[in-house]
């Protein structure tokens, strides 16, 4: 029995904030939104990651997101990794906005997936 290939949204995260589980759950749900259909959503903790991946960014930081960025993009680089959406940066409590932009970033890769 032949059966389809699903694509997999893979979310890689290290929440330990809030803060961050605020912004993981937004990304949640747009990646669930129902104007895609056809992608697995698979959420793994940051040491788990697969390589040569279509991929988003959000980081929160209560000052600073600069060297978080910086540090995601050194190995994403070296994964093979591409970058589907604009980085998502928050500083201090994400806002409505701060928590659309994620909802964006998870309906975006999924979209990317499932074309």
């Amino acid at each position: 029995m032949y059966r389809q290939r699903v694509p997999s949204l893979l979310v890689v995260h290290h929440t330990s904030s809030p803060s961050l589980q605020a912004m993981l759950e937004a990304v949640l749900v747009g990646a669930h939104t129902d104007q895609v259909d056809g992608v697995e959503v698979v959420v793994r903790p940051t040491l788990t990651a697969k390589t040569n991946a279509p991929y988003g960014l959000y980081v929160h930081g209560n000052s600073d997101t600069a060297g978080a960025t910086r540090a995601v993009e050194s190995i994403t680089k070296g994964m093979g990794w591409r970058r589907v959406h604009d980085h998502v940066t928050v500083i201090d409590k994400p806002d409505q906005g701060d928590l659309d932009a994620c909802w964006d970033l998870g309906a975006t890769v999924a979209a990317v997936l499932a074309a």
